[in-house]
């Protein structure tokens, strides 16, 4: 049997390898024992850590710590004072970013999105300021990009000229891919553009 210092750094090491299946045993086996709310020696939540992460190993941990209670509002010293929900949206992860709103929602008034959104300000603009006016940066200013994604996980909105903005550099390359291969096979464009505005959200929460 693990001691209790041994389960817990246990944990973090899992947390910081994306491995879901050690972190679900340990929950699962010790977690009254587990804060799941323990930072690193910089001030990093396990929470922040794992939306941190790309690949699906950090997604589904972080589903995991807010299924079981974790404090999603942690804030990240060790990344200028950021949350899970910053993590996730800089990294331009829909899919992270609705699992995170998902459990603020299931947390039934613990958490609340814009005390979140408003605990840092970023380039001079709050996070509250930069959801709520959709405003359109670059993708290439990553001081603000993500700010779209928050917009996208709450509206879940179908591809068009307006919205091409707010979706993954990787979803609009596949597009035109997808467009230029149509042309050439004399595929019916028109639908391929529906196919293209129906399953674009979806599509874009796994790039």
């Amino acid at each position: 049997m693990r001691s209790e210092r041994d389960a817990q750094e246990d944990l973090a090491r899992a947390v910081d390898q994306g491995d879901f299946i050690t972190v679900e045993d340990l929950i699962l086996s010790q977690g009254n024992e587990l804060d799941l709310d323990a930072s690193d020696v910089w001030g990093s939540p396990l929470l922040c850590r794992a939306a941190r992460r790309d690949d699906d190993g950090g997604r589904r941990i972080v589903k995991l710590l807010c299924d079981n209670g974790c404090d999603i509002a942690a804030v990240d010293y060790g990344k200028l004072r950021t949350t899970a929900l910053h993590a996730a949206c800089l990294r331009g992860d829909v899919h992270c970013v609705e699992i995170i709103l998902q459990g603020i929602v299931n947390s039934r008034g613990r958490f609340d999105l814009n005390a979140i959104l408003q605990t840092m300000p970023w380039s001079g603009r709050s996070w509250h300021e930069l959801v709520h006016k959709h405003v359109d940066k670059r993708e290439t200013e990553e001081g603000l990009v993500g700010q779209s994604f928050v917009v996208m996980a709450i509206t879940k909105p179908d591809f068009s000229r307006e919205t091409a903005k707010f979706f993954p550099k990787k979803l609009k390359f596949a597009a035109q891919t997808l467009l230029c291969i149509a042309d050439r096979i004399s595929l019916n464009e028109d639908l391929v553009l529906m196919i293209l505005t129906r399953a674009a959200y979806p599509l874009s929460s796994w790039l």
